[in-house]
């Protein structure tokens, strides 16, 4: 019994976790949470290389039975809206939903498609999520960077190329019925978004990088007469565009200015007898726009102490101690710190000397 019980709350701990986090929780969410699926167990079920996702799972059937009766009871003690997922396949052909248990039982089909919103939810923010689930999988072509040939028709395909995943298949843009579509490279937003919003039939192009080891987008492929309309409308626009672009650009930098200066008189107040000059280009630094460091930090832009005072001591250690050459000479970047540490924390102390 106390092991039922704890199995009991581990199921509703798990849905309260994810309803806090995604503002929604689904029960193959649920299952992702607990971990009795993985995202390459969807991934494969997606792509149709097994018939259904029950047989991956990784929980016996009673216990995934009796996990969705508590799921259900603990929606409907706390009477939480409901919506409806669907779930297609990413696959050129998307008309069919997928299966998610090994029977095909009507009643357990639609029982795991179910899912649960916060008790406040508006019914703005309800339909965004039934959009959200109900969506079909982007279709993703990829760029091979090795002659291959496509599975159905065995045309050979040089390097970059682009092909699809079909069940266990890589088959040809032709084979794929995509052959039609236009492509247009990465690296105007405005361009892809709306030719985007034109075309009714889009796929990604990614290719892997092998030096980060991940797949990157490098454009997309879409109707021709989608790319032309958005080209035309991004021409009408493009003064406009320009204008709002330096607008922003000037509220960006007015604000950062703000921002330094805070960070400045901050940190003057935490360091009284540091110099000023040095202060002021510590400040600067630690708040470069797009820069990752410590001063574009949540908790920095906060004004907190901990996270300026970090800033301070990168400085103090890159500009007053032999850290960089220690560093030069091969020391690891631990050791090196260790070594300055103390004159490091001596600057710091005559710093912040209020006497």
């Amino acid at each position: 019994m106390t092991r039922q019980k704890d199995s009991d709350d581990r199921v509703v701990r798990a849905a309260e976790h994810m309803l806090a986090d995604e503002g929604y929780v689904g029960v193959l969410d649920l299952f992702l949470a607990m971990h009795w699926l993985e995202q390459a167990h969807i991934q494969r079920w997606q792509r149709q290389q097994v018939p259904d996702l029950e047989g991956l799972m990784l929980s016996k059937r009673p216990k995934r039975l009796q996990a969705l009766e508590v799921f259900e009871a603990w929606a409907q003690e706390r009477d939480l809206p409901q919506v409806w997922a669907a779930f297609y396949p990413k696959s050129r052909w998307q008309d069919k939903e997928l299966q998610v248990t090994v029977d095909g039982d009507e009643d357990l089909e639609r029982r795991f498609r179910q899912v649960f919103l916060p008790e406040d939810a508006d019914a703005r923010s309800r339909k965004k999520v039934q959009a959200k689930v109900q969506e079909k999988p982007e279709l993703v072509a990829y760029m091979v960077r090795r002659e291959t040939e496509c599975g159905w028709c065995g045309t050979e395909l040089p390097k970059r190329s682009l092909i699809l995943l079909e069940k266990e298949a890589a088959i040809c843009l032709e084979c794929a019925e995509l052959d039609h579509l236009t492509f247009l490279g990465r690296g105007d937003a405005t361009l892809t978004r709306r030719a985007r919003s034109n075309s009714s039939l889009n796929v990604v192009i990614v290719e892997w990088a092998r030096r980060r080891k991940r797949y990157e987008r490098q454009g997309v492929l879409l109707e021709p007469w989608a790319l032309e309309k958005a080209e035309q409308e991004c021409c009408e626009d493009q003064d406009q565009r320009r204008i709002q672009r330096e607008k922003a650009a000037q509220r960006r930098a007015k604000d950062d200015r703000t921002y330094c200066d805070q960070v400045f008189q901050r940190l003057t107040d935490m360091f009284p007898n540091g110099d000023s000059d040095y202060l002021r280009n510590i400040a600067e630094h630690t708040t470069l726009r797009g820069s990752g460091r410590a001063g574009r930090s949540a908790a920095a832009k906060q004004l907190d102490d901990d996270m300026l005072r970090l800033a301070v001591i990168a400085g103090i250690r890159h500009d007053m101690t032999n850290y960089d050459e220690l560093l030069m000479l091969g020391w690891d970047r631990a050791e090196a710190r260790r070594e300055v540490n103390e004159r490091v924390n001596e600057i710091l102390a005559a710093w912040e000397n209020k006497e």
